[in-house]
């Protein structure tokens, strides 16, 4: 994601229900406080890579999913922040097309 306009901070928020099915061993953990990118030097565009998994156990197939991004600027002793919300819809999981065999040789 990339904003521009000399922000101080971006959060990143995901489901609340995604962040319940995740593990605390997280390659990626979407609790809110880790996902919080601040700027002391403001440039003209801030630029962030975010990489996320959805939490397998996902059960609301066809629902839509947001996730949140906010970004926060000050300006004469004024915080303002701009909100996007990120719609995603699961359909379905990873494990679907996931297939184990075991052979046995004599």
């Amino acid at each position: 994601m990339t904003a521009g306009a000399y922000i101080d901070r971006i959060e990143i928020l995901y489901p609340q229900d995604w962040i319940a099915l995740q593990s605390p061993e997280a390659t990626y953990p979407l609790d809110r406080y880790l996902n919080v990118y601040h700027y002391p030097e403001r440039e003209y565009q801030a630029h962030e890579e975010d990489e996320f998994m959805i939490p397998l156990g996902i059960k609301h197939e066809g629902d839509v999913h947001t996730i949140l991004v906010r970004a926060y600027k000050t300006k004469d002793g004024v915080e303002k922040m701009k909100e996007v919300s990120l719609p995603l819809l699961v359909e379905g999981s990873i494990l679907d097309k996931l297939r184990t065999r075991v052979r046995y040789k004599s």
